[in-house]
């Protein structure tokens, strides 16, 4: 069955971290449409400077399996020492973005693999 894309306007545009990088974990979300399909760029916290991820795409979902606006994305990032898994959405009641992280290191440092949820001011593009 063909099913239509649905619509990742409210998705996209700058999530910004709202403890400002506090949690030592994600700094900005840059969300973008490209020919149909969400990327996600994350910026992680990092000293002296922010660290760039890198722009990856992502899987959208819609509230229900009706509605034809997509309302959360996952992604996941992969990195030489852990693995991180982003699921994020759009709280239309609070008018801000949330993210779940979950986190699973592969280093041999002993490490507990760790979750985080975190909340972002949308900054959309006119």
């Amino acid at each position: 069955m063909n099913v239509p894309p649905l619509d990742l306007s409210l998705l996209l545009g700058t999530w910004h971290n709202t403890d400002r990088g506090d949690s030592g974990g994600i700094l900005r979300l840059e969300v973008r449409e490209q020919n149909g399909a969400l990327r996600v760029r994350g910026v992680g916290v990092g000293t002296p400077e922010p660290i760039d991820w890198g722009e990856i795409d992502a899987a959208t979902y819609a509230i229900n399996d009706t509605s034809r606006a997509a309302w959360g994305f996952t992604a996941t990032y992969e990195f030489e020492h852990l693995q991180a898994k982003i699921s994020g959405y759009v709280n239309l009641k609070l008018g801000c973005g949330v993210c779940t992280t979950y986190n699973t290191f592969r280093d041999p440092r002993g490490r507990a693999n760790y979750y985080t949820r975190e909340f972002f001011h949308v900054e959309r593009k006119p």
